[in-house]
């Protein structure tokens, strides 16, 4: 059998790259690469093949090699920092994306990423002002202005939080996550008209169908009484009612409602479902385990599939996945 030569052989790679037939590609690469300075791209692509199988941490090796080889190349440097982020590693987050921006690599989800890393680590100033510079770069950037958003609620600036939101809408008019997250915002601050029509919203876009979409609250009226405020919405109707309850009112669903801005951020549709799917589960189980030492992995999965309105058994998949073909996800039927 004739012997590739190294044009040939790159062109084979392209072809199975683009058929995403990951595996073949990174066989042919690897007969080509040689440690010299002109092979740095070689390591930075099979460091993408890597990443694209899920093999973090082959990934993260090829990184790393080909930053030794041009440590002026950037894009590395993001790459091993999105790595970092699922692992929850934010100082190293913060590192790489500092490291890919002084190099020339400023696409505007290297300023989200280096963002959030700052509000993980409660550097709350600087994580504004980086993703200020993001929606500078691209202002219809829905999850730029999303986090702003979120980080805004956190310090209780609500008004700068309400139109973070609100210009997150105007660039992605059917985010779901964004109604939500300002409906959530507008239900806690006492505004429950703009609060029902924002879940109504979030119900609507719903991609199977029943639905339903529970909130409480409980508010003082006088001195003595009190109202438990109870909404409930779903594809069909929506009925918004007030109940009183007394001083043994018990609110129902707040406690997702939360849950769901930390989620967000695995929700866009780059990187591979894999990855988003066990960070969130990984961040679930570890703030269950805050409250209930004994909270068990398949309770976060499980907790996961409810708040992200996905099957059990797709999120019990994609978590072990290890380098299989991923079908796609199915609706999950309530």
């Amino acid at each position: 059998m004739k012997k590739l030569t190294q044009e040939e052989a790159e062109v084979l790679i392209d072809r199975a790259y683009d058929k995403e037939d990951y595996k073949r590609a990174l066989k042919l690469l690897n007969g080509f690469i040689k440690k010299t300075y002109e092979y740095a791209d070689y390591f930075r692509f099979r460091g993408d093949l890597h990443f694209n199988l899920g093999e973090f941490d082959a990934a993260l090796d090829d990184y790393s090699e080909s930053i030794t080889l041009n440590p002026d190349d950037g894009y590395p440097y993001y790459q091993r920092a999105t790595i970092s982020d699922s692992r929850n590693l934010h100082s190293s987050v913060i590192e790489d994306c500092k490291r890919a921006i002084l190099r020339g690599y400023r696409d505007v989800e290297v300023y989200i990423l280096l963002g959030m890393g700052y509000f993980y680590m409660k550097k709350y100033v600087n994580a504004i002002s980086v993703l200020k510079k993001a929606v500078k770069k691209d202002p219809k950037n829905v999850v730029a202005h999303y986090y702003l958003g979120f980080i805004f609620d956190v310090k209780e600036e609500f008004e700068d939080a309400f139109n973070e939101y609100t210009l997150g809408l105007e660039g992605d008019p059917e985010n779901q996550f964004v109604y939500l997250a300002r409906g959530s915002l507008s239900f806690n601050r006492g505004n429950f008209k703009s609060a029902i029509s924002d879940f109504a919203h979030y119900v609507d876009l719903q991609p199977t169908k029943p639905f339903t979409f529970q909130a409480s609250r409980e508010i003082s009226v006088g001195s003595k009484k009190k109202i438990g405020l109870y909404i409930e919405l779903n594809n069909y109707y929506r009925r918004p009612r007030e109940i009183e309850k007394g001083e043994d009112f018990i609110g129902i669903g707040t406690q997702d409602v939360y849950r769901v801005p930390q989620l967000f951020r695995l929700q866009p549709t780059s990187g591979s479902k894999y990855l988003r799917v066990k960070k969130g589960v990984d961040l679930l189980l570890k703030e269950m385990s805050l409250d209930d030492q004994e909270a068990t992995l398949e309770q976060a999965k499980k907790k996961y599939a409810r708040i992200t309105n996905d099957s059990y058994s797709n999120v019990n998949r994609l978590y072990h996945y290890h380098g299989k073909k991923i079908e796609p996800l199915t609706a999950h039927k309530s």
